[in-house]
């Protein structure tokens, strides 16, 4: 009953070590990547309903698919390699254990 009421702090906080910080603040990017991802797929995909016709319109919206689905790729690897070089190191992760759906 005490706890009732009572604000917790936020996960982070409590975590003081740099690693921690780091990971944490590295799974917070990925998902915001994704969130842009989505959202960049969401208004090409408008601006090619919305084309009529239109050839450049239509170029423009495939070009801003194609750019959103590249830097995704980007993000992914660049996410790969982390851990990978984190195994190779023997540096503990916490990457994966931070991404939550």
């Amino acid at each position: 009953m005490d706890s009732i009421g009572k604000i917790a702090k936020p996960d982070f906080i409590g975590d003081k070590t740099v690693g921690s910080f780091v990971s944490k603040a590295y799974a917070a990017a990925l998902t915001i990547a994704g969130l842009i991802l989505f959202a960049m797929l969401i208004v090409a995909s408008f601006k090619w309903m919305t084309s009529g016709g239109d050839f450049k319109a239509k170029e423009s919206a495939q070009s801003t698919m194609v750019n959103a689905i590249i830097g995704m790729a980007i993000v992914a690897v660049a996410w790969s390699l982390t851990v990978i070089l984190g195994q190779f190191l023997g540096i503990s992760s916490n990457i994966l254990e931070n991404i939550t759906f």
